[in-house]
């Protein structure tokens, strides 16, 4: 994974594409009923549909589309960095954040994500493109699928989501992610 991930995600939210404009990938999500979320837990990346089952391959396209084709701004972008800066800045003197931070940390030591997120003054060389470039590469990366409805495993995986349980291009985050964790680390 990328220590701009985070930064690269929040882009996303405010984005349309090719097709859609930002509101109107809203509205189409909220007309199928269905709600998305992208995050990280520990060092894992998650990204979590919920939904209605009849609209769930419907769904589940817009959610690819929406990833892949994303059409950048560059107002958005300015605006995000600023956000994600102050954001940073703040997040290192609330109590409730420290306090969070050593839980995380007691989980999952220093592989932690939050521990390996893009500082302040990275985010000055980081583009809009190369945010992009991450998102187009998020649904390459090797996930746990939990589904609750009601398909089979199956019929789930022949119909829906061939693409991510056959691919031979998946990435394995946790390698990824402590590979780059070594070259980004800077000495104490």
């Amino acid at each position: 994974l990328s220590p701009y991930l985070s930064v690269a995600v929040d882009y996303w939210r405010h984005l349309g594409t090719d097709l859609y404009t930002a509101s109107a990938l809203s509205s189409k999500f909220f007309t199928f009923g269905t709600t998305i979320n992208i995050f990280t837990r520990g060092d894992h990346l998650e990204i979590e549909m919920k939904g209605e089952d009849k609209n769930f391959e419907s769904s589940i396209r817009l959610l690819e589309h929406s990833i892949i084709s994303v059409s950048p701004s560059k107002d958005i972008w300015e605006s995000q960095i600023l956000n994600s800066k102050e954001f940073l800045k703040e997040r290192t003197s609330d109590v409730s954040e420290i306090d969070f931070a050593l839980y995380d940390y007691a989980l999952h030591q220093n592989t932690s994500v939050r521990f390996f997120n893009a500082s302040p003054s990275d985010l000055e060389n980081f583009t809009s493109s190369s945010a992009v470039d991450i998102l187009e590469n998020l649904l390459k990366y090797k996930c746990t699928i939990i589904y609750y409805g009601s398909l089979s495993i199956e019929e789930l995986e022949s119909n829906y989501l061939q693409s991510y349980v056959s691919s031979k291009n998946l990435k394995e985050t946790s390698h990824l992610r402590k590979v780059m964790w070594n070259q980004n680390s800077k000495p104490s």
